[in-house]
């Protein structure tokens, strides 16, 4: 992702807009976590812990999206 900001305002919403969506997934992850016991009695393991996996792994990317627009911050 190289994107080019020519204000503060915008580097601002682009890492709020981030910092929802690491919340998101953190909250979908939570859930999935939550409901693993039931979906493990219905569906088995693999069904069970994917949602949480997918979710994990999309709070690290978010993570790490974030960490590269602050590098563009300094």
């Amino acid at each position: 992702m190289n994107s080019r900001f020519s204000t503060f305002e915008e580097i601002d919403n682009r890492l709020k807009i981030i910092d929802l969506q690491r919340q998101i997934s953190i909250e979908h992850m939570r859930l999935a976590i939550r409901d693993a016991g039931a979906n493990l009695l219905k569906k088995g393991l693999v069904y069970s812990i994917r949602p949480a996996l997918t979710s994990l792994a999309l709070s690290w990317t978010l993570k790490k999206i974030r960490q590269k627009i602050q590098r563009i911050e300094e």
